[in-house]
């Protein structure tokens, strides 16, 4: 423990199959610090620290699917406070979709490579927009902006959304 108390000791252990499986179940409130497990071979460090409830929640809703037929899709998240209240702030969304062409081109050699980074052919957009009352934003994304009918991106969208909380 943080105090350099040995917690448990095992001796003699004699492995199953060539395998042995030992845990140790801490206390429900144990002391806060570094922690060492020291085996023969390996040392392995932990940290046990306090838990502190998160502030606020972020919650992120966009269909399952898209189709080619679609021309635009609709994005909304809502920021709840641990204890139910709404968060007002600007919330940015981040739809990305990923070019094949830079994946596949991990395996072929630089010299070949055309010096692209990873990344850097993805279609990404950003929207930026303060939330409402309800802590909520909507929002309407044209999807003419991504690669939906080429071969060479990734057939789904990765949406991802950030909060700044008013007053930070």
């Amino acid at each position: 423990d943080p105090q350099r108390n040995r917690l448990a000791q095992w001796k003699d252990v004699v492995p199953n199959s060539g395998i042995v499986d030992l845990s140790f179940q801490l206390s429900p409130e144990p002391a806060l610090g570094t922690y060492n497990i020291k085996t023969d071979l390996i040392n392995h460090v932990f940290t046990v620290e306090e838990y502190v409830l998160p502030k606020f929640e972020v919650s992120l809703q966009a269909p399952p699917s898209i189709t080619v037929l679609d021309s635009n899709m609709t994005v909304t998240t809502c920021a709840r406070y641990t204890f139910g209240q709404p968060v007002p702030g600007t919330v940015t969304f981040k739809i990305c979709q990923k070019c094949w062409g830079s994946y596949w081109r991990r395996w072929v050699p630089s010299s070949q490579d055309g010096e692209n980074k990873e990344g850097e052919n993805d279609v990404c957009h950003l929207h930026t927009a303060k939330n409402d009352h309800s802590g909520c934003l909507k929002s309407t994304v044209d999807l003419s902006k991504f690669q939906i009918r080429n071969s060479n991106y990734d057939r789904k969208l990765v949406v991802e959304a950030f909060l700044e909380e008013e007053g930070t």
